[in-house]
């Protein structure tokens, strides 16, 4: 089970940046970190927003999903069949871009479920039902209401 709080070393390997990377991006008020008893200590929540949120500003959809007419968003784990469907659509719909992030379980559902992301992948496995998805992807999404496609 991955731990919900990182030290400046996990948030580094987490990002798979360099541990004074972390630091200047403290410093410069740009990653989500607080001191706790002397040490920075960094939501691992937090951190994934973190992400999302500047990976959509790159794309220039900052608070705007509902504009990204031709442009697809993917959330997922590294699969050769998202490289495939790009190198696709690119050839047979060049007015259609996509973005794959490769992101944790959970991480991707909480995307979508906030129009983050037009598509997530997920296998997540409930122990207590025996079930995969719908356990999650129910409590996820409970309350949202259906939304049109792109």
């Amino acid at each position: 089970m991955t731990k919900e709080m990182m030290d400046t070393r996990a948030v580094a390997k987490y990002l798979n940046i360099n541990e004074k990377l972390v630091y200047k991006l403290l410093k410069e008020k740009k990653i989500p970190g607080t001191r706790v008893t002397g040490k920075w200590t960094f939501p691992r929540r937090l951190i994934d927003e973190w992400v999302i949120e500047s990976a959509k500003g790159n794309i220039g959809v900052k608070n705007q999903p509902k504009e990204l007419k031709d442009h697809i968003v993917i959330m997922g784990s590294n699969d050769f069949t998202v490289e495939f469907l790009s190198h696709e659509l690119s050839k047979k719909c060049p007015q259609y871009s996509l973005s794959f992030f490769q992101r944790r379980k959970f991480s991707r559902t909480y995307a979508l479920s906030r129009g983050s992301s037009h598509i997530a992948g997920c296998h997540l496995f409930d122990p207590d039902t025996g079930r995969y998805n719908l356990p999650y992807i129910s409590d996820i999404f409970r309350g949202l209401e259906p939304r049109s496609s792109i």
